[in-house]
């Protein structure tokens, strides 16, 4: 079946992602501009506030704005993938959002300054108490999220929501390689003579990402991060976090292996188990997982060294879960998500991005879901863009839109 390209500006030119003067389309406050395209910009009194269903916040110069250190090398760009789908309304929570706490009564983070209450982010978000260890990241402006992201595809299969994640393509199965693989395709390659590594893999198998005619290499990983763990299971707990606090010895030695060898720009690791479905609140399973993934996370960006400044780190899982508490502490596959960035190049102004659809039940995705109002794609397309510099044409090559589809960042940010 035939593709067509996308076209960049309507793809591109709305995002708001941006690395280098400015980045992304916040929906946090701090006196940023409200924008209704139809009235003139006004000014928010301050934190606390929250912007209305449809509404974008622009970029705004505010008390925190600081000079980022450029990077002196080649930019790269780490993908880690959280299979299972991550519950994103707990990893960065809406607290302010009147919806969020009657949705989950028993599970909501608390606000913060509460016992076990969320980090603050911007007087609307609230970041989860056991990501502790990447909350400097945000107070350097180095960590941005994108709240309501994910793929335009309503699929609740892991298996097909992840492929249509690792193919860039999704509802279309035929695809027969991985976006990063057609990324690493489109890069310049090092000079004849040089190390022609480009592309790494942690784990056994090469992943469907990067899966493609392009050369990509693998690194044995200290633990089987692919491996189905049935985590509901309370007896399963203490081996399943065993397990994961090998993420950390692993995130260094990718890290190194980055920082020795300058031509590798590009690399992908993943951490499996994340269908939770019980225990999600600020304490049990779900603040298990996210410690040593914190800690694997700043294991990464401090093993990296001075190649931090040149490095964006992207974190991403298939699809979110649903705004309602289920009968288990928990909560059921859904919809929208939340992405994060991490790195020295990523110029935050401590404010969460995307649009904010709200968690009213008019506003939800299906009845039932949090609304995508970000596409997976935009984010990545413009790092392959903004951040590896990536032109025009090869960026279509990367990220091809299927028959019938219209883009959709153009009409998000409106």
């Amino acid at each position: 079946m035939d593709c067509k390209t996308i076209d960049r500006r309507s793809f591109i030119g709305r995002l708001g992602l941006t690395l280098g003067a400015s980045l992304l389309v916040p929906v946090g406050l701090h006196g940023c501009a409200v924008v209704d395209t139809k009235k003139p910009i006004a000014r928010l009194p301050g934190p606390g506030g929250a912007p209305r269903p449809g509404q974008v916040i622009e970029p705004c110069q505010g008390p925190y704005d600081r000079a980022h250190a450029a990077g002196a090398g080649q930019p790269r760009m780490v993908v880690v993938f959280l299979r299972g789908a991550v519950d994103g309304l707990n990893v960065v929570a809406p607290y302010g959002d009147p919806d969020y706490a009657r949705l989950r009564p028993g599970i909501a983070l608390g606000r913060p300054g509460m016992a076990n209450g969320a980090l603050d982010l911007d007087g609307y978000f609230g970041l989860h108490p056991a990501l502790a260890a990447l909350y400097p990241y945000w107070q350097s402006g180095q960590l941005a999220f994108i709240h309501a992201s994910g793929s335009p595809d309503p699929s609740r299969s892991h298996f097909d929501a992840q492929d249509f994640m690792e193919t860039g393509t999704p509802g279309r199965k035929s695809t027969p390689d991985g976006w990063m693989n057609r990324l690493l395709a489109a890069m310049e390659k090092p000079e004849q003579g040089a190390n022609s590594l480009q592309a790494l893999a942690v784990g056994e198998v090469v992943p469907r990402i990067l899966g493609g005619r392009e050369h990509v290499a693998n690194l044995a990983s200290g633990r089987d991060a692919m491996r189905a763990v049935p985590i509901d299971q309370p007896a399963l707990s203490g081996a399943f976090a065993a397990l994961y606090n090998g993420l950390a010895l692993d995130a260094d030695r990718l890290a190194r292996l980055m920082r020795k060898d300058p031509n590798v720009r590009l690399a992908f690791l993943a951490a499996g188990g994340w269908d939770t479905h019980v225990g999600q609140g600020a304490t049990g399973q779900l603040a298990a997982w996210l410690r040593p993934l914190a800690e694997g996370l700043d294991a990464l960006a401090k093993g990296l060294g001075p190649a931090f400044n040149d490095t964006v780190i992207v974190v991403v899982s298939e699809f979110g879960h649903t705004p309602t508490e289920n009968g288990n502490g928990g909560t059921d596959h859904g919809h929208g998500n939340v992405m994060w960035l991490l790195g020295g190049n990523v110029r935050s102004r401590r404010a969460v991005y995307g649009q904010w659809p709200t968690l009213a039940r008019s506003a939800l995705y299906e009845g039932r879901d949090l609304a995508v109002t970000t596409d997976f794609r935009s984010v990545f397309a413009a790092l392959c863009e903004r951040h590896l510099m990536l032109p025009d044409r090869a960026l279509e090559a990367v990220f091809p839109q299927a028959p019938g589809q219209t883009p959709l960042v153009g009409k998000l940010l409106v």
